[in-house]
């Protein structure tokens, strides 16, 4: 029988280690085969903590007990990675590889590696089960103390969040690697496609196509270069780049530059949703204007609010506020500000009050595409606004936009 005592501390890697979150597991003289977890040895600040195992528990050789791990997702990835330890000794952060798991000899039993999904996405395999089973120890020395260990690991953290407790900036590239006062930083440059999230959705859901001059038109070759380099690194089928025919998707300028962003983001969209694109008619020349938008007064998708969710914490906007946006806006005005949001990310650390920027975006959302609006769909109407739209105006976003998008994009060999 084992005596478990609440697992504290945690090991957090970017592939960033700090501490472990280590359990303390002690084995009483009188049974060999008696782990008592006790606890938590390393406090790390920004780390999750281990609520099952709880203090006490009481578990048999061999039997089943309660998992149960809160991430901190420090970074704000769409999926959060851990893995689960018994050591006879506390981890330390030098116990952590670079790939995020403990080094051979550091632990006694490995329970596995999992995927905590965050901002509402849906589950990943493999998932942390509900229980884990306590092996037989009986080839460990009576009063042996073992540690409970979970490491979070991380591929990939924004540029503005400070992880080490004096505050050091980890977002340049050059500095991703060195010793913070409390633990080692082992931190990876990121690569696109870190996480794996599910994007279901169409074009309109980025900034209104009818802003860019061309993005009715097909996808430029720079475009589909990107797609092609990126899509061999993430090892993504996508039929339109690799079928003689194109698949019979006629992908335009507009669909190309939302795929990039999503790529670029971190999304992995979906099968359907790569088939999906160039099927849809109305790309085929210049879309209406966001108040002819079919479904512009709906409440916005699951898409839109996981992804501006996502784009507003990496960007340091209080959650409050992002989540108010969202409860008052329609699918249209989401929309705008999702392209708002893309558009500034770069920009933010130069921006003193994040909170005061975003109010300000949202007001000129709502000024722009107001929630009141109602158009009476007039095939008349929408010709006279399709007429007005000028397809070469220099002041629209041109193929140069998309070009450099394209040629912005980095794949690691």
């Amino acid at each position: 029988m084992y005596s478990l005592v609440a697992a504290a501390s945690v090991i957090c890697t970017l592939v960033l280690a700090a501490a472990p979150s280590a359990t303390a597991v002690s084995l009483p003289r009188a049974a060999a085969s008696l782990p008592i977890l006790a606890k938590r040895q390393i406090v790390a600040p920004s780390h999750g903590f281990t609520a099952e195992p709880a203090n006490s528990s009481i578990i048999e050789g061999g039997a089943d007990f309660d998992f149960l791990y809160y991430n901190s997702n420090y970074c704000h990835s769409g999926y959060s990675q851990i893995s689960v330890y018994l050591s006879t000794s506390a981890p330390t952060d030098g116990d952590v590889t670079n790939e995020g798991g403990l080094a051979d000899g550091s632990y006694v039993v490995d329970f596995g590696t999992y995927l905590i999904a965050n901002f509402g996405l849906p589950p990943m395999q493999p998932t942390p089960p509900p229980t884990l089973a306590m092996p037989t120890l009986d080839d460990i020395v009576s009063g042996t103390t073992l540690f409970f260990s979970v490491v979070e690991t991380y591929n990939v953290c924004p540029g503005h969040i400070e992880f080490d407790e004096e505050g050091k900036d980890w977002g340049s590239p050059e500095d991703r690697k060195g010793t913070g006062s409390q633990s080692s930083l082992l931190l990876s440059p990121p690569t696109i496609c870190e996480s794996p999230i599910q994007h279901k959705m169409q074009v309109e859901f980025m900034r209104p196509p009818e802003e860019w001059a061309t993005g009715w038109e097909p996808m430029t070759p720079a475009q589909r270069e990107g797609l092609i380099s990126m899509a061999i690194y993430c090892a993504m089928d996508v039929p339109f780049l690799f079928n003689a025919n194109q698949n019979g998707q006629n992908v335009t300028k507009a669909e190309a530059s939302a795929l990039i962003g999503m790529l670029q983001d971190g999304g992995r969209p979906s099968t359907e949703y790569l088939n999906s694109l160039g099927r849809d008619a109305f790309l085929f020349g210049p879309p209406p204007p966001p108040q002819y938008w079919h479904g512009r007064h709906g409440e916005p998708t699951g898409e839109q609010r996981a992804w501006i969710t996502q784009l507003g914490t990496r960007m340091g906007i209080p959650m409050d506020l992002v989540q108010g946006a969202l409860a008052n806006f329609t699918c249209g005005q989401a929309s705008l500000l999702l392209g708002r949001l893309r558009e500034a990310g770069g920009q933010m650390r130069n921006v003193a009050d994040p909170s005061a920027w975003f109010e300000n975006e949202v007001r000129e959302v709502e000024d722009e595409l107001p929630r009141s609006i109602e158009v009476e769909e007039d095939p008349s109407e929408l010709e006279e606004a399709m007429a007005d739209i000028d397809i070469d105006s220099e002041a629209d976003t041109d193929e140069a936009d998309f070009v450099e998008v394209a040629a912005d994009v980095e794949v690691e060999g």
